[in-house]
């Protein structure tokens, strides 16, 4: 993706330029000093490209913020300008053109520490984690976040952010998706890109750091017991994510849009003709999808509840077929996934060892444990509905509800055998 492309146009929403976060004149000795001092603390290139590679392993499937093969191209650009750079010179290159590239790095590094699978690494010895943490933060600073935020700086924010969440420490924890959700409207993200004719790719990124505040800011309330940030669904018409693996999303835009959401794809059955599903669909973005509806569903629910008024019998009967609705569509994403082929191989950046990988046992890991949270989230949503009829004061509603949430119970168990 070209680097202009996460710059503003005339006719493209406010994204805030990252031109102006490296200055050339007054101060640009103080930033080039600053600058110094964060790329010193960068561990050696092999052991980032260790931490980058699980990142992508046990991070992004989690938090699907970025485009991989726009970041990989930009990782190896980085590194291929961090052996030649003049520290006595104003940045150049990659720095340059995406400033805020930097912290976004830190705090790939800083999560890809956290991804850590293999005791052999001895990142503990190489990495100073700390040291990637207050980087991380410096480098947001220099880049004037949150104050002029753009794609790569909210996106750093929130990978570090996330990864810092604590549900015991839940008032401290959800304070972050407050300015998030402030930088991301700024930024134009709750409104989809087909309004500015965006390229596909910055289209799908916008969408993927809108879901994921969303979803988040959701799932901190419940931890809170507060009411959600964003309360209504009509101030944002920003899509859902896409299934499409990202090598893809430079295709066509129709066809990318017809893999949207899989509840239509009887619609579009034909198109796939005998391409195996995984051959165009990301199993971690079906899985995100199946996630964000879920706590979709939990945000009315909580809107409902928060509500000064009381419940009424029209809104627990639309409430409980909104429910039933959504466990019938999870139970439907749960059993594709479980039938999902994996692919045999998995990206990782180049310049390492190998950019492909003969693929291990983590794709399985995710398949199995996915079926299980997705289950979980159902049930969540369920206890949700529920908890305020069973207190008694809703009458018969009481009495029947009981009945029912134990008969869901029991026909939906969270571990099913294959």
């Amino acid at each position: 993706m070209p680097t202009e492309e996460l710059h503003p146009h005339s006719d493209r929403p406010p994204l805030h330029s990252d031109a102006k976060s490296f200055p050339t004149h007054h101060n640009c000795c103080n930033r080039t000093d600053s600058l110094s001092g964060l790329l010193d603390g960068l561990p050696p290139k092999e052991t980032c490209d260790i931490l980058y590679q699980n990142f992508l392993r046990c991070i992004h499937p989690l938090i699907i913020l970025l485009h991989i093969p726009t970041f990989d191209s930009q990782y190896i650009r980085f590194w291929d300008w961090r052996g030649s750079w003049d520290r006595e010179q104003i940045p150049d290159g990659i720095l340059a053109e995406i400033p805020s590239f930097l912290p976004l790095l830190f705090a790939v590094l800083f999560a890809g520490y956290f991804g850590a699978h293999d005791a052999s690494q001895d990142l503990d010895l190489a990495v100073n984690v700390t040291v990637l943490y207050s980087a991380h933060s410096h480098a947001l600073s220099l880049v004037s976040f949150p104050q002029s935020p753009t794609i790569y700086s909210l996106i750093a924010f929130l990978i570090v952010q996330n990864l810092l969440v604590r549900e015991e420490e839940a008032l401290s924890a959800c304070s972050f998706i407050g300015i998030a959700l402030r930088a991301a409207q700024a930024m134009g993200l709750h409104r989809d890109g087909a309004h500015f004719q965006l390229d596909p790719v910055q289209a799908e990124i916008r969408r993927r750091v809108w879901w994921h505040i969303i979803h988040t800011d959701v799932m901190t309330c419940i931890s809170s017991g507060l009411p959600p940030v964003m309360v209504v669904d009509n101030l944002y018409d920003t899509k859902m994510i896409s299934e499409v693996k990202d090598e893809h999303l430079n295709d066509a835009e129709e066809f990318v849009d017809q893999f949207r959401d899989f509840e239509n794809r009887h619609q579009f059955e034909p198109i796939l003709g005998n391409a195996s599903d995984t051959q165009i669909v990301d199993i971690h973005h079906v899985v995100a999808i199946g996630r964000y509806k879920i706590t979709t569903l939990m945000r009315q629910i909580l809107r409902r509840q928060f509500d000064v008024e009381p419940m009424g019998t029209k809104d627990i009967t639309a409430l409980k077929k909104a429910v039933d609705q959504q466990s019938s569509d999870t139970t439907s994403r749960i059993h594709r996934i479980a039938n999902m082929h994996l692919p045999t191989t998995v990206h990782l950046p180049r310049g390492s060892e190998s950019s492909r990988s003969t693929n291990t046992d983590y794709d399985i890991v995710f398949q199995n444990w996915s079926q299980i949270l997705l289950r979980l989230m159902n049930h969540k949503a369920y206890c949700m509905f529920y908890q305020p009829l069973l207190r008694g004061k809703y009458g018969s509603v009481s009495s029947r509800a009981r009945k029912e949430y134990v008969k869901i119970s029991i026909s939906h168990p969270l571990i099913t055998n294959k």
